[in-house]
């Protein structure tokens, strides 16, 4: 016991040292950590509230316009994590024709399907309608939730008339919203149960609302698990927003802080959380990874955040564990407000999975899909290939559907009077602007007996080679007209899309040094695996923050959780030969990289005077502001090698990299060895093969000049001699003939 506390008083101890001593910002920091207890309710600030009480969100983009007798629309809204008063509610704009019968035209709201609010449309709306509809608990539960708004209108007694009379008409506003009453907190009792909450929050404006803290000086295992986080949070968000990296110290200056993961091993943190973790009392024996949830309370602003702290008995057993807050089936075991972990479970991610079968509808966020004689349409969605792919032939878009026996069955055929009916229904599949029609007839005879099957949709290799991004739509044909007056409203019939439909092309990875296939090869199938990152010994914010946005930017291509190899200067001589088993991505030059520098002879582009000589590639050092190029590897020509680097001092250009080249470089699908961006933010390739596949026409004069005088001199001797011997033979010849 006497053991303990001397232990506790020690670590102390060197808590008050590190504050007095040269790092004096930690000492003025104007917060306090406190450790969250467990199953107590812990209170945050929400993320959407700001300042202002109440979250308003608009859920209409544009005007809609209604028409016919009976229309309808769905729309969505999603409710974030905050604690809710009683007064939310949605509120719909609108208006209508006046011709409108107001006795029987009606407006009627759905709210997860179920009717909550109609209104008679009469002249007291007309112009400027509103519909309030009060949301009950049910519709108030975190995540999504369907608005749908039907319109009923009549103008005359004739509903065939109606259905195409221009005067039939409602239009709701896009100034409609949904209102929420927050309270600008949200409680919870269990963090580690919601994770990524509060770091990132899907769906709303923001998304991310967290920040990763790591030590000042600190080691590239540190620096591999932040990033590893960084990715796996950035990928929860729709918008794969980065999530910044930034020190210590950095952090501890901020007057208002978010809510942070702080990852190092506690003999890293020199600030207050250094003090705080001598308090958790650590085995770092026994217990080599720990994660911890604490209240953080500035004196500059009443909101309260969360801290979690992500420590070790090492920086390798961060790294080892990090799996648990990266890997999705290890993440949803989490629980409590600590987590002491001696030994991680394996990690089951199967990497031998096909690709291609995970570019799917679910996979892009999409559900299920219903076509039904009401509606017939899908709207437009869109299905990404990943950049890296190298497309080899033709592609297909594999369809998993469901038919409705009111839509097409063998005994609906033989019963069927009307052929015409029948050969009016079908399916309509729109690829980027391309339509492809299949008729109930040939859907029907794929299906079979089959409950479900499999219809595949050609995709033509050329117009993936155009892009990455295919726009896709579903159109239903039901061989009835959507018409109030009809007989047949094609009631029961429908065309069921399964979310397990994906996107397949052929394809392989791109093995040239050349930046047409950006990442490949840095990213393959199987994620990040074959790549490692070689950095500075120092690194500053901007060049964490450069850093993690260019991992997620090439982790947004994989669906596996990624593991990430980093090698931070000096390296040792086992850590040299180690680069030659990866693909290596080097950030900054051969300044700020020894081992570049130890490859100097090896590289593409050459320093001169300390400075990168780019002038006999037709680019002008002064007004260049970033520069890529990628060469087989100075370590193993199997592998490749990619290098960014500023060219202007560091007052004009911070960091290695800008936004605008690593997004031209994805887009661009353009051979190239130096990507270039210019102070301007212009930027362009530089094709050095080209250049070599024209200089054997301009090289063979150039034989000639470098032919020694003397050599030439001897052929044309020799070529004299030759000619005199020939011409004396032949005057001997003459002679003897004559005699």
């Amino acid at each position: 016991m006497r053991k303990v506390r001397n232990t506790v008083a020690i670590l102390l101890t060197m808590a008050l040292f590190c504050n007095m001593g040269p790092s004096a910002s930690y000492a003025a920091s104007a917060y306090s950590l406190t450790p969250v207890k467990d199953n107590s309710p812990l209170t945050l600030s929400d993320n959407v509230s700001g300042n202002a009480l109440g979250y308003s969100v608009r859920f209409i983009t544009e005007k809609q316009l209604f028409q016919g007798v009976d229309d309808a629309r769905d729309y969505y809204y999603e409710v974030p994590r905050a604690d809710l008063g009683t007064n939310n509610y949605v509120e719909l704009h609108y208006s209508h024709s006046e011709l409108l019968d107001p006795s029987i035209s009606t407006l009627t709201v759905f709210i997860d399907d179920k009717p909550l609010a109609s209104s008679f449309l009469d002249k007291t709306n007309s112009k400027s309608g509103r519909l309030r509809i009060v949301l009950s608990s049910d519709q108030l539960t975190p995540g999504y939730h369907k608005i749908t708004i039907a319109k009923h209108g009549t103008v005359s007694d004739d509903l065939c008339e109606d259905e195409s009379n221009p005067a039939n008409w409602l239009r709701v506003e896009p100034t409609s919203f949904l209102f929420l009453d927050t309270k600008n907190i949200y409680t919870v009792r269990d963090p580690l149960k919601v994770y990524p909450y509060p770091f990132v929050e899907a769906g709303t404006p923001e998304e991310a609302f967290g920040t990763v803290v790591v030590p000042d000086q600190t080691s590239s295992e540190v620096i591999a698990a932040a990033l590893q986080i960084t990715s796996s949070l950035a990928k929860m968000t729709s918008t794969k927003k980065t999530i910044p990296i930034i020190k210590e110290s950095t952090w501890e200056q901020y007057e208002k802080r978010s809510h942070a993961i702080m990852v190092g091993p506690a003999n890293e943190w020199k600030g207050p959380i250094k003090q705080q973790i001598g308090q958790l009392k650590l085995d770092a024996a026994n217990t080599p990874f720990s994660l911890d949830s604490f209240v953080l309370k500035s004196n500059t602003s009443p909101k309260s955040k969360l801290v979690l702290l992500v420590t070790g008995s090492t920086a390798q057993e961060i790294e080892k564990h990090v799996s648990i807050l990266t890997d999705p089936a290890l993440r949803k075991q989490l629980a409590g407000s600590h987590l002491q972990v001696a030994e991680s479970p394996s990690v089951l991610s199967d990497k031998s999975v096909d690709p291609a079968k995970q570019i799917t509808l679910a996979a892009a966020g999409y559900d299920h899909m219903l076509l039904t004689p009401t509606k017939r349409e899908t709207g437009t969605f869109s299905l990404q290939l990943p950049a890296h792919w190298k497309i080899t032939g033709d592609g297909t878009l594999d369809l998993t559907v469901k038919l409705s026996p009111l839509f097409w069955s063998k005994e609906l055929v033989a019963a069927e009077k009307d052929k015409e009916v029948l050969d009016k229904r079908g399916l309509t599949i729109t690829i980027n602007g391309q339509p492809a029609t299949f008729s109930a007839a040939q859907l029907g005879e794929l299906a079979g007996e089959k409950d479900s099957f499999s219809l595949k949709v050609p995709v033509a290799k050329e117009l993936l080679d155009k892009t990455s991004t295919l726009e896709v739509s579903f159109t239903g044909h039901f061989g009835t007209v959507k018409n109030a007056c009809s007989p047949d409203h094609g009631e029961g019939q429908w065309i069921f899309i399964d979310k397990q439909s994906r996107l397949s092309a052929p394809h392989e990875l791109s093995a040239d040094n050349s930046f047409a296939y950006w990442p490949a090869p840095f990213v393959t199938d199987s994620g990040l695996d074959e790549t490692a990152f070689l950095v500075p010994e120092h690194l500053d914010d901007t060049a964490y923050q450069q850093l993690s946005y260019l991992v997620n930017q090439l982790a947004k291509n994989t669906l596996q959780p990624e593991h990430i190899t980093v090698y931070q200067e000096p390296l040792t001589e086992n850590q040299q030969k180690e680069l030659a088993g990866y693909n290596v991505i080097a950030l900054g030059g051969a300044k700020a990289l020894k081992t570049l520098q130890a490859a100097q002879d090896k590289l593409l582009l050459k320093e001169k005077n300390q400075q990168l000589s780019l002038q006999p590639y037709g680019i002008i050092n002064e007004t260049t502001r970033y520069i890529a190029w990628i060469q087989p590897s100075p370590w193993d020509a199997e592998h490749s090698l990619a290098v960014f680097q500023s060219v202007q001092p560091q007052a004009k250009a911070a960091g290695f990299l800008g936004a605008t080249l690593l997004t031209y470089l994805e887009g661009a699908r353009e051979a190239g060895q130096i990507a270039v961006m210019s102070m301007s933010d212009a930027t362009f390739m530089v094709n050095l093969q080209q250049e070599q596949q024209a200089t054997p026409a301009q090289a063979a004069p150039q034989l000639v000049k470098q032919v020694p005088i003397w050599l030439i001199a001897v052929f044309v001797g020799v070529g004299v001699l030759l000619l005199i011997v020939i011409a004396r033979l032949r005057r001997k010849d003459k002679r003897r003939k004559r005699n």
